[in-house]
């Protein structure tokens, strides 16, 4: 019997790793009468829903995992993560903190970032800190930058950035691009527009789907430009039925996704008009 569930185990584990997830699904099936507590079954089942973004299924999953062995820091995170998503922020922040006083995991470390980072930046950034320590990927100090740009602290943001225009390997095109959208941007909030849009448009040729980008050109060309160009940038974002693909508002506020109608919207408003300031999420 026990051989059968290892089995049938390592089978579903194959598929998860192929991405076959209905099959992986229907070996871990398999195994769920023989073995009610199979902790491997609950840690891939768990995954396979989060990859799907049916975060409700998922939080079952590893809510059931944490119960059979609550110490695996990991799986901690991944509640976290997934109360994240559903916008459980509080239980969120405990599951991801209960997995720091575990292990200093990177994911816990990032989404408590993320949480910290409108109410208490300083926290967020001693996160960003933490994940350096142990993984100097360019990816976290490009996120620690913007943490800084959101906060509007504008000089320590371009240092970040200064530090890593330095050190991209060619193939970091995507960071780069990044690089160049917050460069574009600093201008914009320091009103000198062309400057801005020839970041932007950097931002662009370095990373053709920085759709951040093309939003805030959109933005520019409408209030300090041509309202037919803006339109065009607008109409270069993504079709509006693709939005509905991700199936968690959540998930498309974090993105900073959205329609062509949600942006003309807004910056047709009386408010915009007035203080020319709006907000353009980056990930």
């Amino acid at each position: 019997k026990k051989d059968s569930i290892e089995l049938c185990n390592s089978k579903a584990i194959g598929y998860y790793f192929l991405k076959c997830y209905s099959q992986s699904e229907k070996w871990f099936d398999k195994t769920k009468k023989e073995d009610k507590q199979n902790i491997t079954r609950l840690h891939y089942l768990g995954h396979i829903a989060y990859n799907r973004e049916d975060f409700s299924t998922a939080k079952r999953y590893f809510t059931e995992y944490i119960k059979i062995n609550p110490n695996n820091s990991h799986i901690l995170a991944q509640l976290g993560m997934v109360n994240y998503y559903l916008d459980n922020k509080t239980e969120s922040q405990k599951n991801l903190e209960d997995s720091l006083k575990i292990n200093n995991d990177v994911d816990a470390n990032h989404f408590l970032a993320h949480i910290f980072e409108k109410r208490d930046f300083q926290k967020a950034i001693e996160h960003y800190d933490k994940i350096l320590e142990i993984d100097q990927n360019n990816d976290f100090l490009m996120h620690k930058g913007w943490c800084y740009y959101n906060n509007h602290k504008y000089d320590n943001a371009k240092k970040i950035i200064d530090k890593l225009d330095d050190s991209l390997t060619k193939n970091e095109t995507h960071i780069r691009s990044q690089i160049f959208e917050m460069r574009g941007k600093i201008s914009f909030n320091l009103h000198n527009y062309d400057e801005s849009k020839k970041y932007l448009k950097n931002a662009i040729q370095h990373n053709n789907d920085n759709e951040n980008a093309r939003e805030f050109l959109g933005h520019l060309e409408w209030i300090h430009g041509d309202k037919s160009e803006a339109t065009d940038w607008f109409d270069d974002l993504r079709p509006s039925d693709e939005f509905e693909e991700s199936k968690h508002k959540e998930t498309r506020l974090f993105l900073g996704l959205r329609t062509e109608r949600d942006i003309i919207k807004e910056i047709e408003s009386d408010d915009i008009s007035e203080s020319q300031q709006f907000e353009v999420k980056s990930s």
